[in-house]
């Protein structure tokens, strides 16, 4: 039997962000791009669902985000978690993350996939804690270009919250 020392949990947590994040990576989800950016928000999804979370979609001229929550159709959050998942263009190579000195490589793996891993990770371990409850995540695909169609379009639909947290680059 496993001994849970602060290393075990230290190297646990770091391979499940790394996972996360390389997948999250290996997706060119650029801005414009709605195939990939589909396809990115359908892996956070896909996570969250299969823990028991609610995804709700917005689509607006095109540009897709998702609102995650423990609640159906929830739009208002004591504390909401924001992030974008699509990025500005690069070469092919760039979605071939890679890691080097303890460091993972590749486009938005620090703005801002990175933030987002975090964020989908902290969410889907405590979906069942009730200090959670009112926590919304948000995931948008346009703030490289401007935001306009996601979180801009979300807040005209309602969305609020009392607290905003935006881990949003690498600063």
């Amino acid at each position: 039997m496993e001994v849970a020392t602060k290393e075990n949990i230290e190297n646990n947590i770091r391979t499940t962000l790394e996972k996360s994040l390389t997948e999250l990576v290996s997706i060119p989800s650029v801005s414009g791009n709605t195939e990939a950016c589909s396809q990115i928000l359908k892996l956070v999804e896909s996570k969250c669902l299969s823990v028991g979370l609610n995804v709700q979609w917005c689509k607006h001229e095109n540009v897709e985000s998702i609102i995650i929550s423990r609640e159906k159709n929830k739009i208002e959050f004591d504390i909401l978690l924001l992030g974008h998942l699509d990025v500005v263009p690069a070469p092919d190579h760039m979605f071939k993350p890679f890691v080097k000195d303890g460091w993972l490589y590749g486009r938005g793996s620090a703005d801002m996939k990175s933030g987002c891993a975090v964020m989908l990770q902290l969410v889907l371990d405590h979906v069942n804690d009730l200090d959670y409850a009112n926590v919304g995540l948000v995931f948008t695909t346009d703030e490289e270009v401007g935001g306009v169609c996601g979180a801009g379009r979300l807040v005209e639909l309602g969305l609020k919250s009392k607290a905003l947290f935006n881990p949003d680059g690498p600063d």
